[in-house]
């Protein structure tokens, strides 16, 4: 079941998009903004959404978010309460007593943080005593300007250290070239910084893609905050749709985002959403129908994406889909085939795509028309180092003229010396070069090294039909996963992506195994001297004592299988009848001497010997057909499981390679 998320809501931007994601959420849960629900029945009858990850649900019926409200200016938090009058915890909110703001400066905020974070902590842990079940945090705010970047900077750090097992996301919305803050490049890089080292995943916006974007969907110049800020909170609540309306995957944070990220570095996701319907923005009329297909091709182009893309070619790692509505799996199939031929994707990664069903929540009006879709992308790619780039080049162009640094000399520890503005300048260039390196081919060659590479050995003893030594080299090679996988699980740094393909390996190695030892045994049954050659006995042998009652009966086991009931059942047959024939032979001895009795009994005792052989030349070929059919099974059961291994293994050689070319280059 999926656990609780606290959002934190810092400075005016990550206020006012808190305020339209919750305006979403209320809506897509039949909630109304005193936070009553909508419909009387619902609370009488069975809900298939799932409230509680973000809301509480209290005792009167009424639903309270999760959220928690930090400004350093009162005038955006209580624009919510004006307008959700009833709905958020007044406790749950902080604002600093002086009531001015940070001036857009980094420094203030972070300060201001510093000196009020025991308290803010406090409110938050308040909080986490109404979870069950928490799972973790998402973080609204700006980098450039100065509460969102710096009290959400020190929040971010604070956060890491006092819950340092919770999942941190961040949505996180970077400035326009057009920004008239002068301090905007320090903002970003010191914000950045803390980003990299404290967040899980975060979610990159920037005000140009939002722009532009806004502008062709209100079809209208003038766009306004309110405006593009539906289009943030569309995805927002997109990417919790498996999280609020359960199904079999994607049910937490985690299992969303581990998908995406391989690497911690390489956490900067670019978020893609299209159509903006009436169901996530006002003034809309949705005109068009469409497929899940069209969907998922339009979800690759630049135009629907919320992070502004200048690199034409970028190389994708991972990416997630949700798509919302009534859906062709047909189509589906189709736009994912598509788009893997249309994606770069890295080397080293794999090129599935994930996509989660979503469901449309029942209180929307739309939901009547069941026809219309709606898709929301996370993808983890190179296509965010242009953004990146850009906010270092700024940074420089300001920093090596010194410029605009009074408003920081006043706080520690910028009063010092310029360290805290060359060590985050150096932390995201780090990332920059990280994501550059992760376009190789050899990405991973510090993570999978393949010294003797035990598989190749067992294909090779494979194909010369040495079947035992082939076992034992894909033993040894099964060996080596097994101590990748306890070095790789002791790292904080793998991905679980990352660990499930070497998993997956070390399976696919083991089925091999499992396969050719029923090779094996077909060939050279290690019982097969154990058995009584049947063929040898003989009827007066039986009755002159070669075979007494206990030999026989203990030569017999030696044929009976412990876990073999058809088996047991026809030589316990057989038994029966011949020692039935020994005791009365026994019991009546003079009577054994006539040769016309043991005549009688030797064709008896034959009759029985030769049911006993039709019995068990029928038994072998119904074992035989059963091997048969328990092969084609096993065959029709596994075709798919090697179809996604043939990637993997291709995926796994060129690693191998790429790993003695670079061990033969350093020697």
């Amino acid at each position: 079941m999926a656990g609780e998320i606290v959002t934190l809501q810092v400075g005016q931007c990550g206020n006012q998009i808190g305020q339209q994601f919750w305006s979403q959420l209320t809506k897509e849960h039949g909630i109304d903004r005193d936070g009553y629900t909508q419909f009387f029945n619902i609370q009488s009858s069975f809900r298939d959404d799932n409230t509680d990850p973000f809301f509480k649900d209290n005792d009167n019926g009424r639903y309270t978010p999760r959220a928690i409200m930090l400004d350093l200016e009162p005038k955006v938090i209580n624009d919510v309460f004006n307008n959700f009058q009833g709905l958020f915890d007044q406790r749950n909110v902080w604002v600093s007593q002086e009531r001015y703001g940070a001036g857009n400066s980094w420094a203030k905020g972070y300060d201001e943080g510093r000196r009020n974070m025991e308290y803010i902590l406090n409110i938050i842990d308040k909080e986490l005593e109404s979870t069950d079940n928490f799972e973790g945090f998402q973080l609204l705010h700006s980098v450039a300007g100065g509460t969102g970047s710096g009290l959400g900077s020190n929040l971010l750090e604070a956060l890491q250290e006092r819950y340092p097992k919770s999942f941190l996301t961040t949505y996180s919305i970077f400035p326009s070239n057009e920004s008239e803050v002068v301090v905007q490049p320090y903002n970003t890089i010191l914000t950045l910084r803390r980003l990299v080292e404290e967040s899980d995943a975060s979610i990159v916006f920037d005000n140009n893609a939002i722009s532009n974007l806004s502008s062709r969907i209100f079809k209208k110049s003038n766009v306004g905050y309110s405006d593009s800020n539906q289009l943030i909170a569309a995805v927002m609540s997109s990417v919790t749709n498996s999280i609020r309306f359960p199904s079999y995957m994607y049910s937490s944070l985690q299992s969303i985002f581990c998908t995406l990220i391989p690497t911690p570095d390489l956490h900067f996701l670019t978020p893609s959403f299209t159509p903006f319907s009436s169901d996530y923005i006002t003034h809309t009329s949705d005109d068009r129908h469409n497929t899940a297909y069209d969907v998922i091709l339009d979800l690759i182009d630049s135009t629907t994406s919320l992070t502004t893309q200048t690199e034409k070619n970028p190389v994708y790692f991972n990416t997630f889909c949700t798509l919302i509505g009534s859906i062709d799996n047909n189509d589906i199939l189709r736009g994912i085939n598509k788009i893997q031929h249309r994606l770069q994707f890295a080397p080293w990664s794999v090129t599935s795509i994930h996509v989660n069903m979503g469901r449309r929540s029942p209180y929307l009006t739309s939901q009547k028309d069941s026809n219309y879709i709606n898709g929301m992308m996370l993808s983890n790619n190179s296509g965010i180092v242009p953004l990146l780039t850009n906010s270092c080049e700024t940074f420089d162009k300001i920093f090596a003229k010194r410029a605009f640094l009074n408003a920081f000399r006043e706080v520690e520890p910028f009063n010092r010396d310029d360290l805290e503005f060359t060590d985050s300048r150096s932390i995201v260039q780090n990332v920059i070069d990280e994501y550059t390196a992760a376009e190789e081919k050899d990405y991973l060659d510090d993570i999978l090294i393949d010294e003797e590479n035990m598989a190749e050995k067992g294909e090779y003893s494979v194909s010369n039909d040495n079947i035992k030594e082939a076992i034992n080299y894909y033993k040894e090679a099964n060996k080596e996963i097994d101590n990748i996988l306890l070095e790789v699980k002791g790292q904080d740094d793998i991905n679980n992506s990352i660990i499930e393909s070497v998993e997956l390996l070390g399976k696919n190695i083991s089925q091999v195994i499992f396969e050719l030892n029923n090779i094996n045994e077909r060939k050279w049954p290690q019982a097969e001297k154990d058995l009584v050659d049947r063929s040898t006995i003989q009827p007066r042998d039986i009755l002159e004592g070669s075979y007494d009652s206990m030999s026989l009966e203990q030569n017999l086991n030696k044929l009976s299988p412990q876990n073999d009931p058809l088996l047991n059942m026809i030589l316990n047959k057989l038994q029966t009848s011949l020692l039935d024939v020994i005791k009365a032979t026994e019991s009546h001895s003079r009577i054994a001497k006539d040769s016309s009795v043991n005549e009688g009994k030797e064709q008896k005792i034959a009759q029985y010997i030769e049911q006993f052989k039709n019995e068990i030349i029928w038994y072998e070929k119904k074992k035989f057909s059963q091997y048969n059919i328990d092969l084609v099974t096993l065959t029709k059961e596994n075709a798919l499981l090697h179809r996604h291994i043939e990637e993997l293994q291709d995926r796994w050689n060129n690693l191998v390679e790429s790993a003695r070319k670079k061990k033969r280059e350093q020697r």
